[in-house]
Parts: C-alpha cells; sequence; structure tokens
C-alpha cells in the first residue's frame, strides 16, 4: 500500500523520538530507524532460483522472471540477485524481467506474450506462488506442460506463499506444496490445537504467510477466552 510506504518514515521518526524500538517482520521500510528487521534472505532466493534454472538449462538458453514489485524490498532484493547471479555464472541465458506488481493476471498475461514471441523459451522464475496458476494455464495452453524429460519442457522455480489452489486444503493429511514434504505437519498441529479447545488460521500473501493460534486461557473469574499467538 502506497500511502502506508509514505506515512511510515514520520511514524517512525515519532517512535524514535520518544525511544520506543520498533521491529518490522518480513519486509523493512526504505527510510526511517528500525530497532530490528526479521526477515528471509531474499536475496537468497534470487540466487539460488538463478542456480537451479542456470543448472537446468545447462549455461545456455532463455528465461522469464515474473518479477513481483520493485516498490518492495523483497521484489528488489529477488531481482537484482537473480540478474547478477545470472551475468555472473551464465552470461549465456538472456533473461526476460517482467514487472507484476504481485499480481497473478498480469504476470500471466507477460508470459504468454514472451512465450509467444519467444517459444524456445525454457524456464520461468516466479518470485512468489502468486503467479503458479497462471504459469501452468499458459504453459498448459502452449502444449509446454510435460515430464522434465521431454524435450519442449519448461523449468519453473517460485518462492515462498501457499498456493491458491492448496489454501483449501493446506490442513488436510498427505497435502503438501514441498517436493520432500509429508503433509502431516499442519494436520498434527491442527489435531494437537483442536484437543485443547483452541483454533489455528493463517493467512497467506506473496512474500508472506502468517499462521496464527489462538488457545483459551483461564482468567481470574474462572472464565476462558483465547489467546492468539503468531508464527
Amino acid at each position: 500500500d502506497q500511502n502506508l510506504v509514505q506515512q511510515l518514515p514520520p511514524i517512525l521518526e515519532k517512535l524514535d523520538a520518544k525511544k520506543i524500538p520498533v521491529v518490522t517482520v518480513d519486509t523493512r521500510p526504505d527510510s526511517g530507524k528500525v530497532y530490528m528487521v526479521v526477515r528471509a534472505d531474499n536475496r537468497a532466493y534470487g540466487e539460488k532460483a538463478c542456480q537451479f534454472l542456470g543448472t537446468k538449462l545447462n549455461g545456455a538458453g532463455k528465461v522469464v522472471m515474473l518479477e513481483g514489485g520493485l516498490d518492495t524490498i523483497n521484489g528488489r532484493d529477488r531481482t537484482e540477485a537473480f540478474n547478477e547471479c545470472m551475468t555472473a555464472h551464465f552470461p549465456k541465458i538472456k533473461v526476460f524481467g517482467e514487472p507484476t506488481n504481485w499480481d497473478g493476471a498480469t504476470a500471466a498475461q507477460k508470459l504468454q506474450t514472451d512465450l509467444t514471441a519467444n517459444p524456445d523459451i525454457k524456464g520461468v522464475y516466479m518470485q512468489s506462488s502468486f503467479a503458479l496458476a497462471g504459469t501452468l494455464q499458459v504453459l498448459k495452453q502452449k502444449g509446454l506442460l510435460l515430464p522434465a524429460d521431454d524435450p519442449k519442457h519448461v523449468f519453473v522455480v517460485s518462492n515462498d506463499g501457499i498456493p491458491e489452489e492448496l489454501k483449501e486444503t493446506i490442513f488436510y493429511p498427505l497435502v503438501t506444496g514441498k517436493p520432500t514434504g509429508t503433509g502431516l505437519g499442519l494436520t498434527i498441529a491442527q489435531d494437537l490445537v483442536g484437543r485443547h479447545g483452541g483454533l489455528i488460521e493463517f493467512t497467506s500473501q506473496p512474500g508472506r504467510t502468517v499462521f496464527q493460534l489462538r488457545l483459551p486461557v483461564a482468567t481470574s473469574n474462572g472464565h476462558s477466552g483465547h489467546s492468539a499467538g503468531r508464527g
């Protein structure tokens, strides 16, 4: 939200003047002082995506990078690291960088345009799972959703978030978005929380997934309420 971005620096200045520490999670403001930033190494995301595609393409070919948003630190870090890695280690790979502002429909449209103009594209880097459904649909329409050993196969790599198509079933047994996952962790967590009369919920958006636990706590008058915690 651009309004929030503009409002944040003066708010941080006021809090700093009153010696109130501010901790940001998953991102950091471009200006203003904060006490601590807790976030993933987004540059590592971009570099690992580069190494994956560069290796799969044997160092030569064309790839599309569906950028999240260059107005966010996470989007910039992933984009810059991916481009720097490609330049340094895979100079024979041409990268088509496509800004999408974390919008799945925009990502699908730009990928379709790139594939029409460059049918020999062999890799797609999605900076988050916001683009997954559209990417798979475009590849299917182009006849490119094929097994990895097929010469026409297009390699796809993504970062974080929970895909839209998994949100309704994420707590079901054996449902996972990870190649080596068992799909049991959240099922067990939900069962344990439920046995204590609690709830486990989540929200997911590009670059950030938050799980919230609500557990009943006893109060001084003997009644119970819910205490929320995030992870």
